[in-house]
């Protein structure tokens, strides 16, 4: 590990351990087969829609003309019209191998049907990810100047991920409102990525 980080050093953005990130709990996204209105990352993401109208003049003005890149375990671009991208940081394909990727598609269209959505794959099948792949995923949401971002996901602050916290601020820094999930374990919002991050929209399910 030290001859990695020594070499590393001047080739990459950061040099840290890859630490996980998983899922925000499937459960308060998907109950009985419908996505639950209170949860997390999307009242968050409602808010978001509201309010960014104004600012971004230069791309559509309605929250429906919006582009929402999600980082999730992937969306089965087949299956939805909406996604105008696809990819995978993990080297796998693009289709969704756990179920809350769709679940937080099948919401965004709930609420903005015209929404265009970037599914950016960051977790897998068991809806486990790392931090580099989610760090992957913000950039290249921000090279594909998505409107916003949303991360229903979190991570127990540590070293390892702590790049996150600047890529989101980087992203914020160029316009993008990202959004995220507060946490599943009922501790305060401050101990986790993204709901730490203090540019980011975090709202926590009452």
């Amino acid at each position: 590990a030290e001859n990695a980080y020594a070499y590393y050093a001047d080739k990459a953005d950061f040099v840290s351990p890859d630490a996980g990130i998983q899922a925000a709990d499937d459960a308060s996204v998907v109950e009985g087969g419908e996505v639950k209105e209170d949860t997390d990352a999307f009242t968050a993401l409602d808010a978001a829609l509201d309010d960014t109208g104004d600012e971004k003049e230069e791309k559509d003005a309605t929250a429906a003309g919006k582009t929402i890149a999600v980082l999730d375990s992937g969306i089965s671009k087949k299956d939805f019209d909406n996604v105008i991208d696809a990819v995978s940081m993990l080297g796998e394909n693009t289709d969704d191998d756990n179920g809350h990727g769709t679940g937080s598609m099948e919401y965004i269209l709930s609420k903005n049907p015209d929404a265009r959505v970037i599914s950016v794959k960051v977790l897998d099948k068991n809806g486990i990810g790392t931090a580099s792949a989610v760090y992957a995923g913000i950039r290249y949401a921000e090279e594909q100047k998505a409107d916003i971002i949303l991360m229903p996901l979190y991570a127990y602050c540590d070293a390892g991920n702590a790049a996150i916290s600047e890529a989101v601020r980087e992203a914020e820094s160029a316009g993008i409102t990202v959004v995220g999930a507060a946490g599943n374990d009922g501790n305060n919002a401050s101990y986790y990525i993204p709901g730490s991050i203090t540019e980011a929209m975090i709202v926590g399910a009452c």
